[in-house]
C-alpha cells in the first residue's frame, strides 16, 4: 500500500514538477526538476548503476521510469526535511560528523575514479570476441624476476610444474590446487595474465609475465569453445559493466599507488612481530596453518593491545584495532 501511494505521488509529480530531458545550466542533461533541484542524467545513472536484466524493452522502460519516480519522491522528502529545519538538529549533526570520512571517500571515489570511466561500442565488441573460448591454465606466482626465470628454466628442463607451484607459488590457493586455476573466461584475470593465457595454445608454457601481483609462469592445458556465450546484443550491458568495473579497478590501483608514493607509510615491525607471536599463542599449529593470515580474533586483545600503532604516515596513524577491523572488509582476490 505504501509503495503504491509513493508511486501515485511520483506519477502525479510528472505533471506538476516539469519532468523533461534537456540541458541544465552546467550543460549536463536533466532528467527531472523537483522545485529548484535538477536531477541530472549523471545522478540518475549513478542511482541505476546496478543494471537489471530486462525481459523486454517495455519492462526496461517501466523500470527506469520507476527509478525516476523514486528519485523524485526522495527529493520531495528531502525538501520537506529542509523546510522543517531537520538538517539543523543536533542528532543529525552527530550522524554527519560520524560519517564524514565515508562521505569524503565516496566523493573522492566518484571524482577520481567513477566519473572518469567510459566504455565504447568498439570495446564491447572486442571484449565479446574474446569470449569465444574459455581457457584452463596452471600458474606459478612468485615475487621477483630472478626466481621466476629460475623456475621457468627448470620447467623447460623437465621439472614438475605442479610440484614447483606447491613449493614456490605465493598464490595462497597453490597449496591446495598446485597451481590449477580451472577454466576461466576473458575478463576473469588481471590484464597481463589473460593477454598471455588467451594467446597461448594447450601445452604451451609462458616465460615470466609481470603484473602488479608479481611474476606469473603460465601453462595452458586446454582451450575450448565457450558454450555459454550469448548474442552480442543480449550481452552488451553485462559486458559494458565488466569493462567499466575493470577500468575502475585499474584507476583505483593507480591512484592508490600515487597516494602511497605521496604519503609514505612506515610500518611498526615491533607491533607486527608482537601480533604474530600473539597469534601463534592463540591457535594450535594445525589450526593456524588453515587460517588466512588476516584472521585474528580481536576479542583476544586487551584495550592496550588494540591501541598499539601498526603503521603511520605524515598525516596520521593506524591502530591495531583499525587495521584488523578494516582488513576483514577487503575481499580476497586473485
Amino acid at each position: 500500500m505504501f509503495k503504491r501511494t509513493l508511486c501515485s505521488l511520483a506519477f502525479l509529480s510528472l505533471f506538476t514538477l516539469a519532468i523533461f530531458t534537456g540541458c541544465g545550466d552546467s550543460g549536463s542533461k536533466t532528467v527531472a526538476v523537483v522545485g529548484d533541484y535538477k536531477i541530472s542524467l549523471e545522478e540518475f545513472q549513478r542511482y541505476t548503476r546496478t543494471k537489471l536484466n530486462f525481459a523486454s524493452a517495455e519492462e526496461e522502460f517501466a523500470k527506469r521510469r520507476e527509478a525516476v519516480d523514486t528519485m523524485i519522491v526522495t527529493r520531495l522528502l528531502i525538501q520537506a526535511a529542509y523546510e522543517k529545519n531537520i538538517d539543523k538538529l543536533e542528532e543529525v549533526a552527530r550522524v554527519v560528523l560520524a560519517n564524514k570520512d565515508k562521505f569524503l571517500l565516496d566523493v573522492l571515489y566518484s571524482r577520481h575514479i567513477a566519473d572518469k570511466v567510459t566504455c565504447s561500442d568498439a570495446e564491447i565488441r572486442d571484449f565479446y570476441n574474446h569470449l569465444e573460448n574459455k581457457v584452463r591454465a596452471y600458474q606459478i606466482l612468485v615475487g621477483n624476476a630472478d626466481t621466476a626465470q629460475m623456475l621457468f628454466e627448470r620447467i623447460k628442463n623437465g621439472a614438475n610444474f605442479e610440484q614447483l607451484a606447491y613449493e614456490y607459488s605465493i598464490d595462497p590457493t597453490a597449496k591446495r590446487n598446485r597451481g590449477d586455476l580451472g577454466f576461466f573466461l576473458w575478463g576473469a584475470m588481471v590484464d597481463e595474465f589473460e593477454e598471455a593465457a588467451f594467446s597461448m595454445e594447450p601445452g604451451e608454457l609462458s616465460p615470466p609475465v609481470k603484473s602488479r601481483f608479481g611474476y606469473h609462469i603460465i601453462k595452458v592445458v586446454d582451450k575450448t569453445p565457450n558454450e555459454m556465450r550469448g548474442s552480442l546484443e543480449d550481452s552488451k550491458e553485462s559486458i559494458r559493466n565488466q569493462i567499466k568495473n575493470r577500468k575502475k579497478q585499474r584507476l583505483l590501483e593507480d591512484y592508490f599507488d600515487y597516494i602511497k608514493e605521496k604519503y609514505p607509510i612506515t610500518v611498526d615491525h615491533a607491533t607486527c612481530d608482537y601480533l604474530i607471536r600473539k597469534r601463534e599463542q592463540l591457535y594450535p599449529p594445525q589450526v593456524l596453518a588453515s587460517l588466512p593470515k588476516s584472521d585474528f580474533d580481536l576479542e583476544q586483545l586487551d584495550r592496550n593491545e588494540r591501541e598499539l600503532v601498526i603503521a603511520g604516515w605524515e598525516a596520521g596513524q593506524m591502530s591495531v584495532f583499525e587495521y584488523l577491523s578494516k582488513i576483514r572488509q577487503i575481499p580476497e582476490r586473485f
